[in-house]
């Protein structure tokens, strides 16, 4: 690596890094955390959960915290396999704070924008380090980058590794040789293996197919023959997908038993209205900044664009990358989406279109550096074309400012009705786009005279705009202003109900729903993305007192006061009172009798009957097993994703268990897997003879095992093809004669490939 590209990747380090100052200032009074929201309520719950499975030694499968128990590796966004999301959860152990997850994040944007900076350089090898310093800026402190992806953890981390997989792809179809473009096909792989595990599904969506449309049109001319299109063109995706199996196919599972199995065109369909294209100049005219990349950038790219230059077709190819884009973006509205719903598979599964941004951010950074290195070549006749327009761009600016400025004296007069704060804040983005249009007219005119310091002006003013506009997006309260529940109560919760579940309403502890993942607590409530479509019926159908029959649920929080005839307070501090239930509900017991049903429907319809006894009859969708016996249960032990009990039994019994009866339960009897049933439409029961049984319930994702076979087998396979690879590659005899790789295989060695396809 050159030296002024160190220089450049170690100053968009510090410069992302002082962006976030306020996250680890010095002084106390002056720290912010993220805003309250999906990072504190979803995100960090989801974390702390997992690092408190892996602290005690287990892997995350099963997530007893939210609604009574769902599968927990296979939720996408927990990242239970991302690699730097479990170095992190290792680092921190079980007390996994709020400031990890924000360093998780900042570290990722820094990534971002790095891996922005090398794309660049390998796109304009002889630019000056100034052009992929600008890249990397306008990518990591886009408007996108630094906007609502920081509260919504796992979509800025995978949005950081799609530059890594352009470039990746790059160096791939750029190889000289066979030997090292299959090297590269295998660092594409598990680049997009990574953006795979990184738990957002919709975001490595668009990746693969931005990937796919770039092997399409670059991996062709004299240097590579049908054969080898066919070879390499889906290895980075096969890789990919062999490589994160043991998270995919569990999260597929999931998403397919999900409430979001059932989406239709009407709900996934939104996207970014039209008129907020807008801002693209003027950041938070409709409250956010998703799309703002700047005037300076909008300038630069124009003028990227409309350089000279052997890459045109290059730099047309992400022109056209930020056009679909933007269409994507709109959803419905903008007619691309529409194709894509009905023609390609996945559209269908993901929604809020305007995530489709991050590729356009990507590509406005890219046609910004070229910009840059075309100022910092001289080429006259572009640098004058973008001068002309960023002349003629203040007018319409000036004349905006000069009528907003206006309709706010009338405000203030009482000549026009209005809120005065939304117009003075429109007319503070006019006048700032107004300053850097004019100060971007300015570099374009001195880089007339002197390219680089035209240039270097120009990427100032890239950084300087987006520093200032994008930094208040992630700064919310200070830490000390987070609510934090009794420490003293949720031990006694904690401690109470070692064997049954809490019932909150989600509305007492922080944070609200998920309280139960970060003190530990088994709750009816939960806000995660994915629920297990049929336990949002069983709430929705049965009512909620035999709710806490079925499930469990032996106390509850509350703030006010409740009956005292059937709750007895047990605990309170700062208003609130944990109360245990005056009839217990156990986890475990035996029923006498056993009463077939034809659905779950029908069961929670026997259910609603008051006089229904649960403790004494169960209801089992489809032939019943023989029961009529009695015995004692008792709990040996519990922990999530296991159970074990002791049933001594005088005749057959069913043995019930309050554990959400989800497909990868495996039962297993003195030793022997034993088949199961479900019970009451909802949990689980195992129908035993007469005899003493040592029961135990282990949870796994269904084809769990395969899984992990395919993805251990596909790293071994890489590493093989990698090596091979290598080893070809040092050899003297690999260089290919023919113009083609297909030849140059059946011919031996020879000379290199033409100079124009050679990096």
């Amino acid at each position: 690596m050159r030296r002024g590209d160190l220089l450049g990747i170690v100053g968009l380090v510090a410069l992302v890094t002082l962006f976030f100052w306020r996250l680890w200032a010095p002084n106390p009074a002056d720290r912010v955390m993220f805003p309250e929201g999906d990072f504190t309520h979803q995100y960090w719950p989801l974390r702390r959960f997992v690092a408190r499975e892996l602290a005690q030694g287990r892997l995350p499968l099963w997530n007893p915290y939210v609604w009574a128990g769902q599968p927990g590796l296979a939720d996408p966004q927990a990242a239970s396999l991302y690699p730097p999301a479990v170095a992190n959860a290792l680092l921190w152990g079980a007390d996994f704070p709020l400031n990890a997850l924000a360093l998780e994040v900042v570290l990722h944007v820094i990534w971002a924008g790095v891996g922005a900076f090398l794309l660049a350089r390998c796109l304009m090898p002889k630019a000056p380090p100034m052009a992929p310093f600008t890249a990397g800026v306008a990518f990591a402190l886009s408007g996108y980058m630094t906007g609502f992806p920081l509260q919504q953890v796992t979509i800025v981390e995978t949005a950081a590794w799609l530059p890594w997989w352009l470039w990746a792809l790059h160096r791939m179809v750029r190889a000289p040789r066979p030997a090292v473009a299959l090297v590269e096909a295998v660092g594409a792989g598990w680049v997009l293996a990574l953006m795979l595990l990184a738990g957002h599904p919709q975001t490595a969506l668009y990746a693969v197919y931005l990937g796919l449309a770039y092997l399409l049109t670059h991996i062709g001319g004299r240097a590579y023959g049908w054969k080898e299109r066919l070879l390499l063109i889906p290895m980075p995706f096969l890789l990919a997908a062999g490589l994160s199996a043991a998270q995919v196919v569990p999260t597929l599972d999931f998403i397919a038993r999900s409430e979001r199995a059932t989406l239709d065109y009407a709900f996934v369909r939104n996207g970014l209205p039209w008129d907020e294209l807008v801002t693209a100049v003027f950041p938070n005219f409709f409250g956010g900044t998703p799309l703002y990349v700047g005037p300076v950038v909008l300038v630069l790219a124009a003028l990227g664009l409309a350089g000279e230059g052997k890459d045109r077709v290059e730099r047309w190819f992400w022109a056209g990358v930020t056009a679909v884009g933007l269409l994507v973006a709109t959803g419905g509205a903008g007619g691309v989406y529409q194709l894509l719903y009905l023609g390609l598979p996945g559209w269908d599964r993901v929604r809020a279109q305007e995530r489709a941004l991050f590729v356009v951010a990507l590509a406005m950074a890219l046609l910004a550096a070229w910009g840059v290195a075309h100022m910092a070549a001289g080429l006259r006749r572009p640098v004058r074309w973008a001068l002309r327009g960023a002349l003629w761009g203040l007018l319409p600016l000036a004349w905006i400012a000069v009528r907003f400025y206006a309709v706010r004296a009338e405000i203030i007069s009482g000549a026009r009705q209005g809120n005065v704060d939304i117009v003075e804040g429109f007319l503070g983005n006019v006048l700032l786009a107004l300053v850097l249009v004019a100060m971007t007219a300015a570099a374009l005119a001195l880089a007339r005279r002197r390219p680089r310091e035209g240039a270097a002006l120009a990427t100032l003013l890239v950084a300087y705009n987006l520093f200032t506009v994008n930094h208040s997006a992630y700064q919310g309260s200070p830490p000390s202003a987070l609510p934090t529940p009794p420490e003293s109560l949720v031990a006694a919760a904690r401690e109470a109900t070692a064997e049954g579940r809490l019932h909150d309403q989600g509305l007492v502890l922080w944070p609200q729903a998920n309280a139960g993942m970060v003190y530990s607590l088994e709750l009816l409530s939960g806000n995660t993305p994915l629920r297990l479509a049929h336990t949002a019926r069983f709430f929705e159908a049965v009512p909620p007192w035999f709710q806490w029959k079925v499930l469990a649920v032996q106390y509850t929080l509350a703030n006010t006061p409740l009956e005292a005839e059937l709750f007895v307070p047990v605990a309170e501090q700062g208003g609130i009172t944990l109360y245990r239930l005056t009839r217990p509900r156990p986890r475990l017991w035996l029923v006498e009798e056993v009463v077939p049903v034809s659905s779950a429907e029908a069961a929670w319809e026997r259910l609603d009957d008051e006089g229904f006894d649960v403790y004494r009859t169960a209801l089992v969708e489809g032939k019943a097993p023989p029961v009529g016996g009695r015995g004692d249960v008792r709990l040996v032990r519990r922990q999530p994703g296991y159970v074990a009990a002791r049933v001594e039994a005088k005749g057959p019994v069913m043995l019930v268990v309050s554990e959400v009866a989800d497909p990868g339960w495996r039962v297993w009897v003195n030793g022997a897997q034993a088949r199961w049933v479900r019970v009451y439409g909802m949990i689980i029961g195992v129908p035993l003879p007469g005899g003493t049984y040592d029961v135990e319930l282990v949870y796994a994702p269904p084809n769990w095992l395969a899984a992990r076979l395919i993805s251990l087998s596909t790293v071994a396979l890489s590493l093989l093809l990698a090596s091979v690879a290598v080893r070809r590659a040092r050899s003297p005899h690999s260089y290919p004669k023919s113009r083609t790789i297909s030849s140059a295989v059946k011919r031996g060695s020879g000379r290199r490939f033409p100079p124009e396809r050679s990096q």
